[in-house]
């Protein structure tokens, strides 16, 4: 890629899901504009940057998805659990 890679500080926010981070990364770089972390090395002109991205983008994916599922899985629980506390009739 031919420009000076830009920066960002938050990776969780090129999209709301991995797809949607995905494409915005393949936006950018099909204009020719690299992105590169200033915390870790991770450069998207390089093949290894790339791979890099895409797996922290799934690991987000994933930390999304699992807290999903546990807020449904405290939801259905609640009731059962506010019937224990007031002890049951």
């Amino acid at each position: 890629m031919g420009r000076t890679p830009s920066s960002s500080h938050v990776w969780t926010r090129l999209g709301r899901s991995l797809a949607d981070a995905l494409r915005t990364v393949q936006a950018l770089a099909d204009r020719r504009i690299g992105l590169r972390a200033l915390v870790v090395q991770l450069d998207t002109s390089t093949a290894s940057g790339r791979l890099l991205l895409n797996m922290l983008l799934m690991l987000t994916e994933w930390e999304r998805e699992l807290l999903r599922e546990r807020t449904r899985e405290g939801v259905a629980r609640a009731p059962e659990q506010r019937d224990a506390f007031r002890g049951r009739s």
